[in-house]
């Protein structure tokens, strides 16, 4: 069974906040996965440093969630649900992708594109990657170093 991907998370963490009730994502962390109904086995997951899968992706959702508005911090690692995150909901009851949080993008945000580098030491190709993605960004390196090992054992 897969766990689910970051943006699955999106619709979930919105209806847990839809009371308006500030939650720690420690208690997100507890909630999110109950309503979902998430198996011990999906639970049970974890991403290389040992992190649970699950907890990872409700982190990045929230994060996401809260770079366009959908959520407010009032302090730190507290989230409540903005009006943003209302419309959200009432807009996409079934699932908030990642779509449709790149149309909420504040002018000049584009956080799903990968900043170049700036050292004057590295050719930079300007490339735009506007491929939606389920992993979140700790997997996709994951991924890619993992990429990078099986080329050079291939060389080797």
């Amino acid at each position: 069974m897969t766990v689910p991907s970051w943006e699955e998370f999106n619709v979930w963490i919105l209806r847990v906040l839809e009371s308006g009730e500030t939650l720690s994502i420690r208690e997100l962390r507890r909630e999110v996965p109950v309503r979902m109904n998430l198996t011990d086995e999906q639970l049970s997951v974890t991403v290389s440093s040992g992190q649970s899968m699950v907890a990872n992706r409700i982190g990045w959702a929230a994060s996401y969630l809260t770079r366009v508005d959908a959520l407010e911090r009032p302090r730190r690692a507290h989230y409540r649900i903005a009006p943003i995150g209302r419309q959200l909901l009432a807009a996409h009851p079934e699932g908030v992708t990642e779509a449709h949080l790149r149309e909420r993008a504040k002018p000049g945000d584009r956080w799903w594109v990968a900043a170049p580098k700036t050292d004057a030491d590295v050719t930079v190709v300007e490339t735009e990657d506007e491929v939606e993605t389920k992993l979140d960004p700790i997997e996709q390196v994951e991924q890619g170093i993992n990429r990078i090992h099986e080329d050079i054992g291939h060389q080797l």
